[in-house]
């Protein structure tokens, strides 16, 4: 159990909504001179210059793999495949919603996607391209909060 320190004061508006420390409850409040006190090595932001040139290096692969996958995707996907797999991951899509875009069954649309995927792989194999080993993921524009 979570114990208040300090007195909080908890006014009721007209609006019916709380007010006042409430929006401070989860702040922790340091003084400047605490964080002029914290040396740039220790900052949550600081990189090394080595992590900073792989990440850049990583950047310039990343766009050479994207051209790679999107000129393979015009070449040797089906309409369909391509169609249905820009607009699951691309626009983040859910089956459902493309479904009805393209009247079809939600089954179906990711039968088509995977066949897909699978083809793109096999000329990865094929041109014994080396992609890092992530799991895809939509676009962040899909993920919804669930209430």
């Amino acid at each position: 159990m979570k114990k208040d320190i300090g007195k909080r004061k908890c006014c009721k508006s007209n609006a019916g909504h709380r007010e006042s420390s409430d929006n401070f409850r989860n702040m922790v409040f340091v003084s400047s001179q605490f964080l002029e006190e914290i040396s740039e090595a220790q900052s949550l932001w600081y990189e090394t210059p080595e992590e900073i040139e792989s990440k850049i290096q990583w950047g310039k692969e990343k766009v050479r793999l994207l051209n790679w996958v999107k000129n393979q995707m015009e070449r040797k996907l089906s309409i369909k495949e391509r169609k249905y797999i820009e607009h699951y991951y691309l626009q983040g899509e859910t089956l459902e919603a493309i479904s009805k875009k393209f009247h079809s069954h939600p089954a179906t649309i990711h039968r088509a996607i995977r066949r897909g995927i699978k083809k793109l792989i096999q000329l990865t194999k094929n041109e014994n391209l080396r992609f890092h080993l992530v799991r895809m993921k939509r676009s962040k524009k899909s993920i919804r909060k669930s209430k």
